[in-house]
């Protein structure tokens, strides 16, 4: 009898353990570090079968026709951002606003509920210690997501104002 309760007493512990994998959280942005197969820091030449897209502030955005474009119940474009020949951040657009929806339902299930700073605009962020990710539907038809290396994002930053600060010696 003494073996039975002390098998009930342990199992809401147990039950509990397996329920976090489950669970939406914002470490899971972390743990990933990346998207799909790609990781943040990854070299350009690890994306295979890549095309290449744009150009945007020195980051070399690609797409990679062999993507799957689903992502939940929604369906989107995915592209990936290299700074300095390394992966910093990797984009999706929704074709439109059910789309959209779709893929914000399916980042609230998998990362929690996001934050939203300004009640009038449809902006909402994932703070992670390592990647940020953020889904923008201010747009008129086509949602957006980025996900970014919080590392490399700063490391671009300081490459900025050290070529600004270059710069203004020109003048």
């Amino acid at each position: 009898m003494r073996k039975v309760i002390a098998v009930l007493a342990l199992l809401p512990f147990t039950i509990g353990a397996f329920a976090q994998d489950t669970k939406p959280s914002i470490q899971k942005l972390d743990e990933k570090n990346g998207f799909r197969d790609m990781k943040f820091g990854a070299d350009s030449s690890t994306l295979e079968g890549r095309k290449f897209f744009m150009t945007s502030d020195g980051v070399r955005y690609y797409i990679r026709p062999t993507d799957d474009p689903k992502i939940g119940g929604s369906t989107v474009q995915i592209y990936y951002g290299f700074y300095k020949g390394r992966l910093l951040t990797v984009g999706m657009t929704a074709p439109d606003k059910a789309n959209g929806q779709a893929l914000f339902d399916a980042l609230v299930a998998t990362y929690g509920v996001p934050i939203k700073p300004n009640q009038y605009v449809n902006i909402y962020y994932w703070y992670g210690g390592l990647v940020n990710m953020s889904y923008d539907a201010s747009k008129m038809l086509r949602p957006q997501v980025f996900i970014v290396s919080r590392p490399l994002t700063t490391q671009a930053q300081a490459d900025k104002a050290a070529a600004a600060k270059r710069a203004s010696s020109d003048l």
